[in-house]
């Protein structure tokens, strides 16, 4: 499984790539010690209820994401513009956690 990960704020800018094949995951283009598949469960969890697309027309300037997960041949893409899922702070804070190096 591959996930990529992009999130674009006016103050910051994450990419994120996991692949449990090689038990990888890069950060802005530094290697992340972390176990990938464990990364990719949790992230594929909280995904299982998400839209394909979050819209908010209304502002301007903003943030958006962008979630691909690739499995078995197929696909799944999630993205959103200033809108996000229910716990999409849950999905922020395990990214934090990645950051940080407390996952």
């Amino acid at each position: 499984m591959k996930i990529s990960i992009k999130l674009l704020s006016m103050h910051d800018y994450l990419k994120m790539t996991i692949d449990t094949e090689s038990n990888s995951v890069v950060l802005n283009s530094a290697p992340v010690k972390t176990d990938a598949n464990a990364l990719a469960s949790k992230i594929c969890r909280l995904a299982s209820s998400w839209e394909k697309k979050y819209s908010n027309s209304s502002v301007l300037d903003g943030e958006s994401f962008e979630v691909i997960i690739e499995n078995n041949g197929k696909e799944y893409k999630f993205e959103g513009k200033n809108s996000y899922p229910n716990n999409f702070g849950d999905f922020l804070e395990l990214l934090r956690e990645v950051k940080n190096g407390n996952m």
